[in-house]
C-alpha cells in the first residue's frame, strides 16, 4: 500500500492532535473515577459526565463551554459543572 503525502489540512490536524496529546496528564487520567451518574450525592460533574447526561459527545460539551452556552467553572485546567445548575439549565432550555 502506497503512502500518500498529507494535505495541509491533515498536517494541521496532526499538529493539533500532537499538542493535545502532549498536554494530557496520564497520571490524572489514571486517577479519574469511572462515570457513575446514579450517585445522588455528587454535586460536581466532569465534562464526560455532563456529555453522558445530555446524550452528546464530549466535543459538543467542550464547544458549548467555549461558546459559553452552558454553566461551568474551572479548577486549574479542569472544566467542571455544578449538578444543580446543569439541571436548572436543562429545564430552562427544554
Amino acid at each position: 500500500m502506497e503512502n500518500k503525502p498529507l494535505s495541509i489540512k491533515q498536517q494541521e490536524l496532526l499538529q493539533i492532535l500532537q499538542v493535545w496529546m502532549s498536554e494530557l496528564d496520564i497520571n490524572e487520567l489514571n486517577e479519574m473515577e469511572p462515570v457513575n451518574l446514579d450517585n445522588p450525592v455528587k454535586e460536581v460533574l466532569s465534562v464526560r459526565e455532563v456529555a453522558c447526561f445530555l446524550g452528546v459527545s464530549m466535543d459538543t460539551v467542550y464547544a458549548m463551554v467555549k461558546e459559553k452556552q452552558i454553566p461551568y467553572f474551572r479548577v486549574r485546567r479542569r472544566i467542571l459543572f455544578d449538578r444543580i445548575l446543569i439541571n436548572e439549565w436543562c429545564r430552562c432550555k427544554g
